[in-house]
């Protein structure tokens, strides 16, 4: 399932180096939950007009996980951005001198 989703998602964003999927499967309940976090700049790309982008990538894993009697909830998280302001590396410039 793990790789569906990533085959799918990568073909999708922007930044496909900043994709990263988790899998978590609880196999007494046959549940498989997968944990897409990807760059903010993504995230709308990801959702769609109205949602429509990631309830179509929902119901895609969902009929898959179907056929393999099983059960699939995906859900997206922002990466953090770790990206420091031109200001601020000046800043950390000057204190060190």
């Amino acid at each position: 399932m793990k790789q569906f989703v990533d085959f799918v998602v990568s073909n999708l964003v922007g930044y496909p180096n900043d994709l990263e999927i988790e899998e978590v499967k609880d196999k007494e309940s046959n549940l498989t939950q997968i944990n897409i976090s990807l760059n903010p700049k993504d995230m709308g790309r990801i959702i769609g007009k109205n949602g429509r982008t990631i309830k179509a990538i929902r119901n895609l894993a969902k009929i898959k996980a179907i056929k393999n009697k099983q059960r699939v909830i995906i859900t997206l998280k922002e990466k953090a951005e770790e990206v420091t302001s031109k200001q601020e590396t000046e800043e950390q410039k000057k204190e060190e001198q």
